[in-house]
């Protein structure tokens, strides 16, 4: 079963599910859209997300969950952020999408599972809805399967948007408005510190090390 949920933001209703899929790519790249609301209130799926193999293509078409109620499952449906959108419109891997669809289907038998239109922003593949639709409804028949469909939006511009209705909500003291501005601020430091910058490029060191020494 298919259920269609249109222009409600997922991040709001994870609770009423047993099962939350998120669409990422090869590079640990959580930053935009539904995945980095998942990693900001959610740190475990960044933490696992950063414990595979950065980069690595292998990882397309398999899903990493993490413990715990509910489960996130990590589907690994493209290999990276299209930085050239005017050559390559959809950069989604429509069998990655698949083998990760009826994976869950088999894992997840009988559960409530949501997602968004997965592999359809444009931080997840930019995909044809009506070919990712097709998809996600021949190889769910074993899973209650409900499928956010809205608008995702880059880090920033959310961010803007939220210090703008801050700002404007006169019911608002400006005690209340600093507090508010100041946690949006914080979260946004969250997903950029230079520590996990650091980290980040640690791993990275070790996995090229590893290959010379190959």
């Amino acid at each position: 079963m298919v259920k269609i949920i249109k222009d409600i933001d997922l991040i709001d209703h994870i609770n009423d599910y047993d099962v939350i899929l998120v669409g990422i790519n090869t590079y640990h790249a959580m930053g935009n859209g539904f995945p980095r609301k998942v990693r900001l209130k959610y740190p475990p799926t960044y933490t696992l997300n950063t414990s595979t193999k950065y980069g690595d293509i292998n990882k397309i078409g398999n899903r990493i969950s993490t413990t715990g109620t509910p489960i996130f499952s990590l589907c690994f449906i493209t290999h990276s952020y299209n930085f050239r959108p005017d050559l390559h419109p959809d950069y989604l891997n429509y069998d990655a999408l698949e083998n990760c669809i009826k994976t869950a289907n088999i894992e997840f038998s009988g559960l409530n599972v949501a997602t968004t239109m997965l592999g359809c922003s444009k931080f997840d593949g930019n995909g044809d809805k009506d070919r990712v639709m097709e998809i996600l409804n021949r190889n769910s028949d074993k899973i209650n399967l409900f499928v956010y469909d809205y608008v995702q939006m880059k880090g920033k511009i959310e961010n803007a948007i939220r210090h703008l209705s801050i700002i404007n909500n006169e019911s608002y003291d400006k005690k209340k408005k600093d507090e508010l501005i100041k946690e949006a601020k914080e979260e946004d430091k969250k997903l950029n510190s230079m520590d996990n910058i650091n980290k980040r490029l640690e791993r990275i060191k070790d996995e090229v090390k590893a290959l010379l020494n190959n």
